[in-house]
């Protein structure tokens, strides 16, 4: 997993698999962003590389989103297979509520989530 701060203040989350180590790093980080804000965050979720996901990254997003927090959280999908689109699908139909978007590319989901939230207002590391 790899992650990282735009200066737009846009987490990149960019995973290859969805490992155990992946996983839990991932909701290690986001758990941590979680607790420690009220402001409104902007974050791009990554998965071109996947052709699906697997039980535990489910899981654990559907924990993340039911987090108090997680109403503040903008967040674009990034994917080119409909097998993961289908999954993300899912969990947002499980865990209703928040502002998520399953988008196909990258400029169009760094422009949804600029417009969602100002760069100027939104939660960044150092804040």
């Amino acid at each position: 997993l790899e992650s990282y701060w735009r200066e737009d203040g846009i987490l990149v989350y960019k995973a290859r698999d969805t490992s155990p180590a992946t996983v839990e790093q991932w909701q290690q980080e986001s758990l941590a962003l979680l607790d420690q804000t009220d402001k409104y965050s902007k974050r791009l979720y990554d998965l071109r590389d996947l052709n699906g996901l697997s039980i535990m990254a489910l899981r654990t997003a559907i924990r993340l989103k039911a987090h108090p927090n997680a109403r503040f959280v903008y967040a674009a999908v990034l994917t080119r297979s409909t097998r993961t689109a289908s999954l993300v699908q899912t969990v947002l139909s499980i865990q209703p509520g928040g502002n998520f978007q399953i988008i196909m590319t990258e400029e169009e989901a760094i422009n949804w989530l600029n417009n969602k939230v100002s760069s100027a207002n939104c939660f960044r590391p150092h804040d």
